[in-house]
């Protein structure tokens, strides 16, 4: 007997679809859940009679609900026979029955019968994956002295920023900032010393500046920021009182037998 001659009765079907190593879910042409296998019971918390006939957006995040739920119905319209929901899209999350969210790549396939179309929908759980890529990110993006943005990293950030700044029709402020004398620094009291105004300089900056403004570590003695929604009178007024509250900020040397003193020059 040919695999296409195979007729497979309920229970057959419910026992290898019950033990995938994914969550599989089959739902009918108004996106209603009509199967779950035991996969999604665990994974989103709801028990065997709570979740048949609830729709699938209940369990896709609030942010993107719209936009998938767009294309589930499009992909049950379409011709196709199988489609990825996460193509074009940064990310997609599922939300448990008790809210906690976890990032997913959800693939789809369908069958059309007498009664109308269904979909099988399979969630991949990608948590570890998203950790791993997120660490790697970080890796080389990330200044390790300073843990603020290195150059490279933000000059990706500002392409987007100033494209979204144009669109907006809206100006704003860069300052180019280095540690006053941090040469000297390390050549009087070591290099451990000059990490460690480095350090003191991107903490203070960290504070000082608006959770909407981005700095960065731009080289050995240079940082940038960059400030959205600032006028020129603004950006002098905030460059020169940052001037002012950093100079005459001391420290002691890396030995800590020695007091350091740093100040910042800003274009």
């Amino acid at each position: 007997m040919t695999a296409t001659e195979l007729d497979l009765d309920h229970k057959v079907f419910k026992d290898i679809v019950d033990d995938l190593p994914l969550c599989a879910l089959i739902i009918d042409d108004h996106r209603k859940i009509v199967y779950a296998n035991q996969r999604v019971l665990t994974y989103f918390g709801y028990s065997r009679q709570s979740l048949p006939l609830k729709l699938l957006e209940k369990l896709l995040a609030k942010d993107i609900r719209d936009e998938c739920t767009k294309r589930i119905d499009d992909f049950i319209r379409s011709d196709k026979k199988s489609a990825s929901l996460n193509d074009g899209l940064d990310s997609v999350k599922a939300v448990r029955v008790d809210g906690s969210e976890f990032p997913v790549d959800i693939s789809m396939t369908k069958a059309n019968t007498k009664d109308g179309a269904y979909a099988c929908i399979l969630f991949n759980d990608v948590s570890r994956r998203s950790k791993l890529e997120n660490y790697l990110q970080n890796v080389i993006s990330i200044d390790p002295i300073t843990n603020l943005l290195n150059r490279r990293a933000f000059e990706d950030r500002m392409r987007k920023e100033h494209e979204r700044e144009l669109r907006r029709d809206r100006i704003y402020g860069i300052f180019l900032m280095d540690i006053y004398k941090l040469q000297t620094i390390n050549d009087e009291f070591g290099h451990d010393t000059g990490d460690k105004a480095i350090r003191i300089f991107a903490d203070y900056c960290r504070n000082f500046f608006r959770k909407s403004d981005v700095i960065a570590r731009w080289g050995d003695d240079e940082f940038i920021a960059f400030l959205p929604e600032v006028t020129k009178e603004n950006a002098l007024s905030i460059s020169e009182r940052l001037i002012s509250s950093v100079k005459g900020i001391k420290f002691k040397s890396a030995t800590g037998d020695q007091d350091v003193e740093i100040a910042v020059n800003i274009g």
